[in-house]
């Protein structure tokens, strides 16, 4: 009796065993948690957010990326400035800088350093429509502002590029301040030299856009 008890308990010890060795299964954590990619941000209301954009946009290229319709609009002032500097004039070719930004009508406006001209770059725009490339310029030295108003959910963009000599220089800045005074004031803001030689362009051009919350 005593050995078929011993052999008795034997079974029952290999057949618990073979149990727990069957319930033991590998999972396939690909399946289980598939790798879906990297959530793209969305940012949400009231937040600001500081994007990168295209520093070669052009009017062709532009797509308006604001909100219309935002419940509870706020009213901004936009001021944009912006100065050209060349420590060098009358040396060689002119410089061919330019400053864009989004105005009041949610168009891509472009500014050249390069007065008095009608220059039209074939790549940027598809029809001349008797009116020149450039709805401002601006002269070597002299600060500029363009004032307008926007509300809420307007793409407020700011985007400063080209090619110039040595020693010019770029400086820009768009402000947009709340009427209200609901959240403190808005900047997009760069300085940009060329000093190599040689018609050289800028060696970190600018293009950030903000959507106004």
């Amino acid at each position: 009796m005593k050995k078929i008890a011993i052999i008795f308990l034997s079974l029952m010890s290999l057949c618990g065993c073979n149990k727990d060795g069957a319930a033991v299964i590998e999972e396939d954590y690909d399946k289980l948690f598939p790798f879906e990619g990297i959530d793209e941000y969305e940012d949400e209301d009231g937040e600001i957010v500081i994007q990168n954009a295209d520093p070669n946009i052009t009017k062709k290229t532009f797509e308006y990326k604001g909100k219309d319709d935002v419940y509870e609009a706020t009213t901004y002032e936009v001021v944009l400035k912006y100065v050209f500097e060349d420590k060098n004039p009358n040396q060689g070719m002119p410089s061919r800088y330019f400053v864009r930004f989004v105005d009041e009508r949610k168009e891509l406006v472009s500014i050249s350093s390069i007065p008095g001209t009608h220059f039209m770059d074939p790549e940027e725009y598809e029809e001349l429509n008797g009116a020149p490339a450039h709805a401002y310029e601006m002269e070597e030295g002299k600060t500029y502002e363009v004032k307008f108003q926007v509300e809420s959910g307007h793409q407020l963009l700011l985007c400063v590029n080209g090619y110039g000599p040595r020693n010019t220089s770029m400086k820009a800045s768009l402000t947009a301040t709340a009427t209200d005074d609901s959240t403190e004031p808005i900047v997009l803001h760069t300085e940009q030299y060329q000093n190599d030689e040689g018609q050289v362009s800028l060696p970190y051009p600018y293009c950030k856009y903000v959507i106004l919350p």
